[in-house]
């Protein structure tokens, strides 16, 4: 077929127009330096070199995040070496402060340049860059004005608040009952139904039956429930002293103290007899009122009642005399009268293990409630009124409060309380910490507290005036005591060669002026068994006045009786020996009386068991009292001041003195300064005798015998009975300068404490005036800390109470609970605040996480470390901030005494204790002043400690220290005073002779103290310099680690770069090679383009 002109004209032009487009890409290519300028040029390797340019991107960006790493290790790096040199500073100037020939001042001194160490040390850790804080954790920037930069100096770290003391609680909740009966189930405790109340009719205006029905039947529904009555009795109808110019007198020991009662003539015997009961209360632990029909006595009566609340003991009247018969009648003699349905002054007591809770689940309001005086609000904790609901003890229930959301549970039994165990700080404590991984609040306790309301109160005398009687007979005015005349005082029977009826007659008429002489007498409680006999093996028991006895006798059952009553003598108060007939027992006889002098408490023994065997003690079950047989024949005298004894009518002899054992001057009495045959004697004060039951510390009572309190115990019998007690009662005990008491719980338990009239006239621990037996709760505080900001709801109940965190004390709005935007009644405490701490470093970074970079999509490279972990770990702040205090002579954390005892035990006076300088040691006081950073202001407690070298050892004075709250003393096994504060971030002390020199004999002086300081910061900074030598390492470990990601991103980017260039620059050569190629091609294409047009010409033509 043949071609035409045109067809091949346009061959021509295509194939040269697709030359010319060839060399026109080839010479872009060498021009440009890249193979494709278009997506349309190559769509695969386009899209390939997108990708890699993306990646080379990425890998130049991880380089600057790796150079920028690397800058922070470095500054890091730079910043802990340089607080470490810091250290290293501080360690020199150290060293150089303890050197024997630096002075206060020149350590003063020093501490301007431990001023900058730390203020320096802060800077550093502040370090930036780039803007960034470096020890910032994830919050490298981002601060605030609160909040300027990491570490702040002088705020406390994370966000506290603290609880307020729970109010001091009677262990009962007492009420009058009203006269209604109630039903069967229409009141429950703790959720148990209550039985029937029953009521009768009223005794003269108190409802005594009914109070003694809702006793049984609360006790019934619920055995964790103790409800008492009170005991309350009332005399017959009392006869008025008529005008005859004779006046009446009585005499009668009201529950076994004296009380004489003169009506003048021609006046009330219901006012006197009252006046004078009452003279006696603190004693007696009884109050009396003149009887008007409603308060149980009929008009012109004289009513007996016990003072504390609950409290239903028997009120004891015996020996009751008249004296003189001037026509009055007080309408009563001896009497024993328990508590009972018709013997109470018509309360109802109510306590427990635990808090209870009262309801009336018939009716939803308080009018159950009321008819046991409990209704109407505000009786209980957080009580409502008119909700039929009534709760005692501070308890914390179920969902009553949140934290950050999360509702609480219940709190329960401590386990460690003796009362109100699920009120107590531990318990509460407990409820928080349990839910501390999801609230990230966590609890801590301050033991509960107790301080003295007064000191202790005792005569100085080293005990009883005491003398042996004689049997002779001493007429009326032969005896003054305190220029008052006595009666006469006849001779008595003679009990084994003991003159008991004479002493018994001394006691009687001593005891009848003992409201104006203020003189008491006593006797000494005696009990003699049979006579023993020897026999066949057998195995005697009994319980002497509770405290189990038991031996194996055959032979000589006597002595073995007496060992063994003689060994446990400490705890019973009894003391043996053997009869002689002239010791109150028959020859052969165990001869029992108390150990302490004057003591006329009872001998008792029961449970006698006598064995198998025919071996006889010829002792048996006993219940002992005092009386004209059964006394040591001593007369013991008694009185809180002075006892002047005269015989006005033998100035010139000592007879009748000589009849009370008292004569013969200094020689006889042992009294320093006592004349012979002058017919006088004079006598200081004399102690206070305290037995079971006059101090009760949770539960368990403290003296278990009689004990003689002196002065403001000195020997140190109050605190130490305590501090034998701690392990079982949990509470340490301490006694100050100024002879106030202080006992202290060792945890989060309740501190139970009752004191019987006697018990709280001496010891003044539940305070009231007059002194009266109490019964009371005390409970210690608790502080919720989180590390972030965290909140307390609570809502509140109809009558606006926050039970919730009232229970923790912080119920009241911003005074209670210290935050300043807190409203009284809200329901709610926002803790936000950040509390000052003065000379602390709060860390306001992140303490989780550490500054990171990124070196991949997914994965990052920690290249610093938060300021928590790299510095406040280690402890450098609080070193160099304890180093410039030492320095000052301030808030010491421990101390050691330079001198030692060999024997600690020993008292001071005696010369065997080897302390050395015992001869400097002079009487007095040393004062220690504990501070608690816990709060702002921080707490200060400052205590005087008094050493008495007659009766302090070293153990005692350490003992005496323990009971400070806050610290903790002992003597070492090198014989040292050791002093530590419990918790060295929270406690600081310090210590300093004040009245004596203890300190100083001890070798605790000011010097010791600082160098002693210094030589624990030395300590200290060593191991911080390893910690930060550890920090730098760390960090050196870190730019390693940038070195290599850094080596292998090079790499990357190396290799990217390439296969980069393979897939989009041009290759030169071979661009040259096709381009002449391509040139050689279109000279060929025009050529061939030439020879066809001249040929088509030609075939054309």
């Amino acid at each position: 077929m043949r071609v035409t002109m045109r067809s091949s004209y346009q061959s021509i032009i295509t194939n040269l127009n697709s030359l010319n487009s060839d060399l026109f890409s080839i010479n872009n290519r060498i021009s440009s330096g890249k193979e494709m300028s278009k997506l349309s040029d190559d769509p695969v390797s386009l899209a390939l070199a997108l990708g890699l340019r993306t990646t080379v991107v990425e890998i130049k960006q991880y380089q600057e995040n790796l150079g920028f790493g690397d800058d922070v290790i470095a500054a890091s790096e730079e910043a802990l070496q340089q607080i470490k040199e810091l250290t290293i500073r501080a360690k020199t100037l150290a060293l150089q402060a303890i050197n024997a020939s630096q002075t206060p001042d020149t350590r003063a001194s020093i501490a301007s340049e431990a001023v900058n160490l730390f203020e320096q040390s802060v800077v550093l850790g502040n370090t930036q860059v780039n803007g960034k804080y470096i020890f910032g954790g994830y919050r490298s920037t981002g601060y605030t004005t609160e909040e300027p930069e990491p570490f702040i100096v002088d705020k406390r770290d994370g966000y506290l608040v603290s609880g307020g003391t729970p109010t001091i609680m009677n262990s009962t909740l007492t009420a009058t009952v009203t006269n209604n009966a109630i039903a069967a189930g229409a009141l429950a405790v703790n959720g148990n139904v209550v039985g029937v109340i029953n009521t009768a009719a009223a005794v003269n205006g108190l409802n005594m039956t009914k109070a003694a029905n809702a006793v049984t039947a609360l006790s019934a529904a619920d055995p964790a429930i103790s409800a008492t009555v009170t005991t309350l009795t009332s005399s017959g109808a009392v006869t008025d002293d008529p005008v005859n110019g004779v006046s009446s007198q009585f005499f009668f020991y009201l529950n076994g103290q004296p009380v004489t009662v003169v009506v003048p003539d021609g006046t009330s015997s219901v006012t006197a007899a009252v006046a004078a009961i009452n003279g006696a209360s603190d004693l007696t632990g009884v109050q009396a009122v003149a009887g008007d029909t409603t308060n149980g006595g009929a008009n012109n009566t004289i009513v007996f009642q016990n003072l504390q609340p609950g409290d239903d003991s028997a009120i004891i009247v015996t020996d009751f005399q008249v004296l003189s018969a001037g026509g009055a009648a007080l309408g009563f003699g001896n009497f024993n009268q328990v508590a009972d349905a018709t013997h109470n002054n018509g309360q109802i007591s109510i306590g427990s293990s635990q808090s209870f809770t009262l309801t009336s689940p018939l009716v939803a309001d308080d009018s159950i409630l009321a008819e046991l005086g409990l209704g109407g609000g505000g009786v209980g904790f957080n009580d409502d009124p008119g909700d039929g609901i009534l709760g005692y003890g501070y308890s914390l229930a179920a969902g009553d409060l949140l934290v950050n959301g999360y509702a609480t549970s219940a709190a329960v039994d401590d386990g460690i309380s003796e009362v109100y165990g699920d009120s107590s700080a531990a318990a509460k404590a407990a409820v928080i910490n349990a839910q501390s991984k999801d609230t990230g609040v966590s609890a801590t306790v301050t033991p509960a507290v107790l301080g003295a309301f007064d000191k202790v109160e005792a005569g100085t005398g080293p005990g009883f005036l005491t003398g042996t009687v004689s049997n002779g007979a001493i007429a009326a005015g032969d005896l003054e005591i305190n220029t008052f005349p006595l009666s006469a005082i006849a001779p008595g029977a003679v009990t084994n060669g003991l003159n008991t009826g004479k002493a018994y007659n001394v006691r009687e008429v001593v005891n009848q002026f003992a409201a104006a002489t203020g003189v008491t007498g006593r006797l000494t409680t005696l009990s003699a068994g049979g006579v023993a006999a020897g026999g066949t093996l057998t195995t005697v028991s009994f319980d002497l006045n509770g405290v189990p006895i038991s031996f194996s006798t055959s032979t000589d059952p006597a002595l073995d009786a007496l060992s063994a009553i003689q060994t446990a003598s400490n705890l019973t108060g009894v003391t043996a020996v053997l009869g002689n007939g002239n010791n109150g027992g028959a020859i052969g006889s165990v001869v029992l009386q108390n150990a302490v002098t004057g003591d006329e408490s009872d001998i008792v023994i029961t449970g006698f068991n006598s064995g198998v065997g025919s071996a006889s003690t010829g002792l048996g079950n006993i219940n002992q009292v005092v009386d004209a047989t059964h006394n040591t024949g001593e007369i013991s005298l008694s009185s809180a001041t002075t006892i002047d004894l005269t015989s006005p009518n033998n100035l010139t002899n000592d007879f009748i003195l000589d009849e009370l054992g008292l004569g013969g001057g200094e020689a006889g009495t042992m009294i320093v300064g006592d004349m012979p045959n002058d017919g006088k004697l004079s006598f200081g004060s004399t102690p206070v005798l305290l037995n079971r039951g006059d101090l009760v510390i949770n539960g368990v009572d403290i003296f278990d015998a009689a004990t003689m309190i002196r002065g403001l115990d000195p020997d140190n019998q109050v605190i130490n009975a305590i501090n034998d007690k701690t392990a079982l009662t949990g509470v340490t005990a301490t006694r100050t300068g100024t002879g106030a008491l202080m006992l202290s719980a060792i945890d989060g338990r309740n501190l139970h404490v009752q004191t019987s009239a006697m018990g709280e006239s001496v010891t003044h621990l539940n305070g009231g005036s007059p002194p009266l037996p109490q019964d009371r709760v005390y409970s210690g505080y608790i502080q919720l800390f989180s590390d972030r900001r965290f909140t307390l709801e609570a809502p509140p109940t109809a009558g606006g109470y926050e039970s919730g965190l009232a229970s923790f004390g912080l119920a009241g709005g911003a005074t209670n609970a210290g935050e300043p935007t807190d409203v009284a009644g809200d329901g709610r405490i926002d803790v936000v605040t950040i509390g000052r701490l003065d000379d602390y470093v709060r860390y306001a970074g992140d303490r989780l996480g550490d500054f990171e970079i990124k070196v991949g999509s997914r994965s990052t490279l920690a290249v610093g470390k938060n300021g928590y972990d790299a510095i406040s770990q280690t402890g450098v702040f609080v070193t160099l901030k304890g180093f410039e205090k030492a320095l000052l002579g301030q808030d010491f954390k421990q101390v050691t005494s330079v001198n030692t005892a060999s024997a600690p035990s020993q008292n001071f006076a005696g010369g065997s204790s080897g302390l050395a300088g015992l001869g400097e040691l002079v009487d007095g006081n040393f004062r220690i002043t504990v501070t608690d950073y816990n709060f702002y202001n921080p707490r200060v407690l400052s205590t005087t400690i008094p050493v008495s070298a007659e009766y302090d050892s070293l153990d005692s004075v350490a003992t005496k220290i323990n009971g400070i709250p806050g610290i903790h003393s002992y003597v070492d096994d090198h014989g040292a005073l050791r002093v530590e504060v419990d918790d060295p971030d929270r406690y600081s002390m310090n210590l300093q002779d004040e009245s004596g020199n203890f300190l100083n004999v001890m070798g605790i002086t000011p010097d010791q103290l600082q160098i002693q300081a210094l030589e624990q910061c030395i300590a200290d900074l060593d191991n911080q310099q390893i910690a930060l030598t550890r920090q730098v390492s760390d960090f050196g470990a870190r730019a390693n680690r940038i070195s290599i990601q850094t080596s292998i991103f090079n790499s990357i980017e190396l290799g990217t770069v390439e296969s980069l260039s393979e897939v989009q620059d041009t290759d030169i050569v071979r661009a040259v090679m096709d381009l002449r190629a391509k040139q050689t091609a279109y000279e060929a294409a025009l050529s061939t383009a030439a020879q066809v047009m001249q040929l088509s010409l030609v075939d054309f033509l």
